[in-house]
């Protein structure tokens, strides 16, 4: 089981964030969201959590304080892409350490270390 935990991570380490700016549409859904985030650790009912990115609505923006968080998993379709630059290439290796870092300080409720396996 620790091999696959261990192809899982890489493949997740390999696997490039979509641009922001991008439109997509999660599954089970026809709603068309936007990209605002990359790499997210919110606060939820007091733990810190893990998402790949943090979206809203399309073409609505944000409504209220608030972002709807969802993995690369969730995504049915892209139906724009972002720009990507140079600028781009350099957050995404930003992006992808500072959630190599993150994932081993996540916390419960309570205050207790979670296992990055559990992010």
């Amino acid at each position: 089981m620790e091999e696959k935990q261990t192809e899982e991570t890489m493949a997740e380490e390999k696997r490039e964030f979509l641009p922001l700016g991008s439109i997509i549409r999660i599954n089970g859904s026809v709603k068309k969201l936007m990209i605002l985030a990359r790499g997210t650790f919110p606060r939820i009912k007091g733990a810190v959590t893990y998402y790949d990115y943090g979206v809203c609505t399309y073409p609505e923006g944000i409504i209220g304080d608030s972002l709807v968080y969802i993995n690369h998993e969730d995504i049915q379709e892209v139906v724009f892409e972002g720009y990507r630059d140079e600028d781009e290439t350099l957050m995404q290796n930003n992006i992808h350490m500072a959630v190599r870092q993150m994932k081993g300080h996540l916390t419960a409720p309570g205050g207790e270390a979670f296992s990055a396996k559990n992010a």
